[in-house]
C-alpha cells in the first residue's frame, strides 16, 4: 500500500497498482505490479547487460516506438517513447529470461487525482516493481508474475494480498527462476505482452 494524504491533511492508503502512474506507461512494464520491494534491488553494479536493445513497435499501435537504451556507466537502460523515460535494470536469470526492475522515479511530493472531486498528495517511495522477461531474438515477451502462497516459503519473500514483498537479490532470483521453470515445462502458463523489434 502506498501511502497518500488529501489536501484537508487525512491519511489513508490505496493499492500498489498507484505505482501505474508514476512509471513509464509505454511499455506495459509498470502497471500494478504483484512482485515488488521497498527499494531496488538491482543495481549498475549487479545487473545484467542485455542483447535486446533497440527499438519496437508500440503493441497498441502508436507511432512513436519503445526504445530500450544503455547510458551513463555499468549496466544502466532506459525504456523511452517520445518524450517519456524510465530508468530500468535487468537481471539474467537464465538462458534468455531476465527479471526488469522499474523503481518509482518520483523525488519530490506529488499531487495526484484520485477521483473527480478527490486529491492526494503522492510522496516518493522508492518501491521497485518487478516483471519477468522472455527474448526469442525477435520478440520481447514480458510476463507479470503472479504472487502465490507457495513463494512464501522462500526466505525474503513476503506474501500478502496478493502481493509479494521481496527482500533482497537471492530471492528475486530465486522466485524469478521458479517462475520461468514452471513456463518452460509446461507446469504453469501466463499471459504476455509481446514488443516485436524493429528492422534497424
Amino acid at each position: 500500500m502506498l501511502p497518500l494524504r488529501t489536501d484537508s491533511g487525512a491519511a489513508f492508503s490505496i493499492p500498489q497498482k498507484l505505482l501505474q502512474i508514476c512509471a513509464a506507461p509505454c511499455l506495459a512494464l509498470a502497471v500494478s505490479g504483484c512482485w515488488y520491494s521497498a527499494e531496488p534491488l538491482i543495481n549498475a553494479e549487479n545487473g545484467s547487460a542485455i542483447p535486446f536493445e533497440g527499438s519496437y513497435a508500440d503493441p497498441d499501435g502508436g507511432e512513436e516506438p519503445i526504445q530500450i537504451s544503455a547510458f551513463g556507466a555499468g549496466v544502466s537502460y532506459r525504456v523511452s517513447q517520445g518524450d517519456e523515460s524510465q530508468e530500468i535494470y535487468f537481471l539474467l536469470i537464465e538462458g534468455s529470461w531476465y527479471v526488469a526492475q522499474i523503481t518509482d522515479p518520483l523525488e519530490e511530493p506529488e499531487v495526484v487525482a484520485l477521483g473527480p472531486d478527490l486529491e492526494g498528495t503522492r510522496t516518493p517511495t522508492n518501491l521497485s516493481v518487478y516483471r519477468i522477461m522472455h527474448w526469442s531474438g525477435e520478440v520481447l515477451q514480458i510476463y507479470e508474475p503472479e504472487c502465490d502462497e507457495d513463494l512464501a516459503k522462500i526466505p525474503g519473500i513476503e506474501v500478502s494480498d496478493a502481493t509479494c514483498l521481496i527482500g533482497g537479490l537471492d530471492a528475486l532470483a530465486l522466485a524469478a527462476s521458479e517462475f520461468t521453470t514452471a513456463i518452460e515445462t509446461g507446469e504453469a502458463t501466463a499471459e504476455y505482452d509481446a514488443l516485436r523489434r524493429l528492422s534497424e
